[in-house]
C-alpha cells in the first residue's frame, strides 16, 4: 500500500517541479526562459575568459536560454547548434540582451554571423560562428 501511494505522488511531485520552473521568467540551467531581470546597460568591460553567459532573444517576444560563450581577441563568440530556437531567433532579430551569470545588468548586444576568414579558421568548420558587439 505505501509502495502505490508512493508511486503516485511521484508524477505529481514531477509535475510540480516542471510548473515551476516553467512559471520562471529567467533561464534555469537548461530550460529557456523569458525576459532577463535587471537594469539594462552598455557593457562596459569584457570578462577576462569565456564562459557562460544569458542570452536574451527576440525583444517583442523575449525567449532566453544560458549559452556558452568564447573570449579570442577581446571579443566575445557564440558557437550555435543550427537548430536550437534561440539561434534561429536570432537570426529573424540580431538584437539581443545578455547578463553574466554573477551580475544584476543586461547590456544590449547585436549578434552579428562572424565572416571573417582569419577569425573563422580558429573555429569548428562546421560552426555557425556569432561576434557579439555592442548596439
Amino acid at each position: 500500500m505505501q509502495k502505490i501511494k508512493q508511486a503516485k505522488i511521484r508524477p505529481l511531485y514531477l509535475c510540480f517541479v516542471l510548473l515551476v520552473l516553467s512559471a520562471c521568467g529567467e533561464p534555469i540551467f537548461y530550460f529557456s526562459g523569458g525576459r532577463l531581470g535587471g537594469e539594462e546597460a552598455p557593457l562596459v568591460e569584457l570578462p577576462t575568459s569565456g564562459g557562460v553567459i544569458q542570452l536574451e532573444t527576440l525583444p517583442a517576444e523575449p525567449y532566453s536560454v544560458n549559452v556558452g560563450f568564447i573570449l579570442l581577441d577581446g571579443t566575445m563568440y557564440l558557437d550555435p547548434v543550427e537548430d536550437r530556437e534561440w539561434y534561429q531567433n536570432i537570426l529573424l532579430d540580431s538584437a539581443v540582451r545578455i547578463r553574466f551569470d554573477d551580475g544584476d545588468l543586461v547590456h544590449p548586444m547585436l549578434a552579428i554571423r562572424e565572416i571573417d576568414p582569419a577569425i573563422l579558421d580558429q573555429f569548428d568548420p562546421e560552426g555557425n560562428i556569432l561576434r557579439l558587439e555592442l548596439r
